[in-house]
């Protein structure tokens, strides 16, 4: 994405109101760097201001961004506004970017260093903030053992964010993120620097004072697992890079301990690092310590019969095997698969092997059985699997009938798929009139979030049937079903889509109150609007219904940012 031409790359709506954020001067306070990273606040609509910071390099790239908001989209509107003064602000010619120089910025450069140094000290002593982004940025430079200094600083990054009560709020998670991040970055940089030990010491003290500090933490829009993510991702690599073999030993036990410590599975981190544990098995004695690990796992699942149970006992299995085949024990990797083939994953295993030999009638003989075990345990997704097998041995065979069998289940099993119809047209005969034997196959009934069948509608769409399409849309006619195939049938029909929109969203903004269903009532007009002739009814409806509901102020707030509003 690059400041010349990221609009679009952002949903139209969101822009816009980045737009109107930016024309209303919104943005205060905007300071840039020479090496291309931006600081801003924007203004929010109510009492809080917002943080974003942006990094653009010199060809204009959008490096990364963030912002404090609560959005949980991709892009705020925050963001883009402070992208729309940034590009208003600087001149990009080539690769060179020039900034207007701030008196700061002289300062900056002109104050003598040992003034500049105290300056420092005493600014970081009375703001922990400062005295983080300090740590974060220069640990290397400490004469001090730079493990303990990192977990200290993460340990002081949740302190200070964490406020009163030591809860940190979704709020206020993106402040303490952006130093963990910044410790991240530093981390990749020294790895890049084949500096392995020192970004281990780094990730090393992320991962366990993360998952410490989760609990403590709204950590709805996935950050601060995110970090921990990172921080074995980082581990992988170093693993990979390095080859001291001390300095790998040191890790490996480090990986064993936290493999101990069952938060990580609480908060579903586990998945992402047991397998990093077998990872960094590379000598019989590291293999042994995980087999004893991974046998206590085992042991604990025995008790439990559910589908929770069998996933863990899956899970564990598969960790065993993966380590016989790394010591080349294949036949107590192969025992375990085919002493529990009643397990889908080992199933699966034994399956693809007969495949592979072509000995398909073995492979459908275990198919059938595994589809039976699934139906029983009402596990409708394994089903559909082992049936995406069953029409992929079928094709092979060129058996029509079976084709035609797996690929119409298969059509109408409710993934919607339409590479299965397209499929059965290529065995089917145009005499036959298949369409219309399909059609009446079809289920009647819809889903939760539309009230046609979405399998049907597909077909018309593929036929371009629109008078068809267009019939099924009208018997149905929910704001989910309208946003979906307007854009199929507002050619043919705009007036009576026109109509039925305005039926659709009156309906929703009866049964719908709060900010979010005011937003998305708007969003709704900007999708009607697309209609030839439609701007004017849509900006009728949003005045009729503000008429109509004089006592919701919010609704007011949100559409008076709208293109559609009209003092």
């Amino acid at each position: 994405m690059n400041i010349n031409n990221f609009k679009n790359k952002i949903n139209p709506v969101i822009f816009e109101r980045g737009e109107n954020y930016y024309f209303d001067n919104a943005v205060v306070d905007l300071q840039g760097t020479e090496n291309g990273q931006w600081f801003a606040l924007v203004e929010g609509s109510y009492a809080d201001d917002y943080e974003v910071d942006i990094k653009i390099n010199s060809d204009g790239e959008i490096q990364k961004y963030y912002c404090n908001c609560p959005y949980d989209g991709a892009i705020c509107k925050h963001v883009v506004a402070v992208l729309l003064k940034i590009k208003d602000e600087k001149q990009i010619t080539g690769t060179e970017v020039k900034n207007k120089k701030e008196a700061w910025k002289e300062i900056a450069d002109n104050v003598p260093e040992n003034e500049l140094r105290e300056f420092i000290k005493k600014y970081a002593a009375k703001n922990s903030d400062f005295r983080n982004d300090l740590t974060v940025r220069f640990s290397e430079y400490s004469n001090s053992d730079t493990g303990d200094i990192y977990r200290h600083t993460v340990q002081n990054i949740f302190f200070s964010a964490g406020g009163k009560y030591g809860f940190i709020d979704y709020n206020h998670i993106y402040t303490a993120m952006r130093q963990i991040d910044s410790l991240l970055y530093n981390a990749e940089d020294l790895i890049k620097e084949k500096k392995h030990k020192e970004a281990f010491r780094i990730v090393s003290a992320i991962a366990p004072e993360c998952i410490n500090n989760i609990e403590n933490i709204d950590d709805s829009n996935g950050e601060c697992g995110g970090a921990i993510y990172r921080s074995f991702e980082l581990v992988s690599k170093i693993l990979k890079l390095s080859d001291d073999e001390t300095f790998k030993n040191e890790v490996f036990e480090w990986i064993f301990e936290q493999a101990q410590n069952k938060n990580y599975n609480d908060y579903g981190c586990g998945d992402e690092l047991e397998p990093l544990l077998i990872e960094a098995c590379d000598n019989r004695h590291k293999i042994n310590i995980v087999h004893e690990f991974i046998d206590k796992k085992l042991k604990q699942t025995e008790s439990r019969d559910d589908w929770s149970g069998n996933y863990q006992k899956t899970k564990y299995l598969k960790h065993k095997v993966k380590l016989y085949n790394i010591s080349d024990e294949t036949k107590k990797a192969d025992k375990i698969i085919y002493d529990n083939i009643n397990l889908t994953d080992f199933r699966k295993i034994i399956v693809d092997r007969k495949i592979n030999d072509k000995n398909y009638k073995e492979a459908v003989n275990l198919i059938e059985e595994g589809i039976k075990i699934a139906t029983k345990d009402n596990l409708s997704g394994i089903t559909i699997q082992w049936k995406e097998t069953l029409l992929k041995i079928y094709q092979e065979l060129k058996d029509i009938k079976n084709i035609k069998k797996y690929a119409e289940e298969l059509f109408f099993s409710g993934w919607n798929d339409m590479s299965y119809y397209k499929i059965l047209k290529e065995i089917w005969k145009p005499e036959d009139k298949e369409i219309e034997k399909l059609l009446k196959k079809n289920p009647k009934q819809g889903n939760y979030y539309y009230s046609l069948p979405v399998s049907v509608a597909n077909i018309y769409i593929e036929e371009k049937m629109w008078d068809r399409l267009f019939e099924l849309v009208k018997q149905n006619p929910r704001i989910n079903t309208l946003l979906t195939y307007t854009q199929y049938l507002k050619e043919l029909y705009p007036s009576e889509l026109i109509k039925l929109f305005k039926t659709a969203i009156e309906k929703f903004a009866d049964k719908n109150t709060g900010r979010s269903a005011y937003k998305d009532i708007v969003d709704y007009l900007y999708k009607m609007s697309e209609i030839k002739d439609a701007k004017d009814e849509a900006k009728n409806i949003m005045h009729g219904l503000l008429d109509k509901y004089k006592n919701r102020p919010a609704m007011k707030d949100e559409f008076m940012k709208s293109s559609f509003y009209k003092k």
